[in-house]
This record gives structure tokens, sequence and C-alpha cells, in this order.
């Protein structure tokens, strides 16, 4: 007897199944589907609930020491 055919499914062989007729799919081939979505939907609600990675604001540019002593509070909206 062969392992189970749930374990060779592939991710890529989906858009074959669904590109099938829907009323000629086997029951091995349905299930191949749900396993597939239900892995994809596990990867899916653990990336949600993983924290949210902090964005890092962009860097300002360096500024000269000349232009630094040209600057006044007015140009830096304080």
């Amino acid at each position: 007897m062969t392992e189970n055919p749930l374990s060779e499914a592939l991710p890529d062989s989906l858009d074959d199944l669904f590109s099938r007729d829907p009323l000629k799919l086997s029951e091995a081939d349905l299930n191949r589907i749900v396993e597939e979505l239900r892995r994809m939907r596990k990867n899916f609600l653990l990336a949600e609930a993983a924290p949210a990675k902090p964005k890092k604001a962009p860097k300002a540019a360096p500024i000269s020491k000349e232009k630094a002593a040209e600057l006044s509070l007015d140009e830096l909206d304080l």
C-alpha cells in the first residue's frame, strides 16, 4: 500500500487541480486541496500572531558644520 498521497502534495499541483472540471475531481484530489489550504491557513495565522517588527525610521542625511551653523530655529519648525 502506498503512503498517504497528501504527503506528496505540492502547492504547484493545486493550480492543476483548480484548472480541472470540479465534477471530475477524485476524493484524493479534494483531500489534497483541503490539506494544502489548511496548511496555508495555518501559516497565515502564525504570521498574524507573530509580534510585528518595528519599522526603522529612515536616517536623515548628515549635514555639514557650515550648513548647521546657518540654521535658525524657524527653519527647524520648533
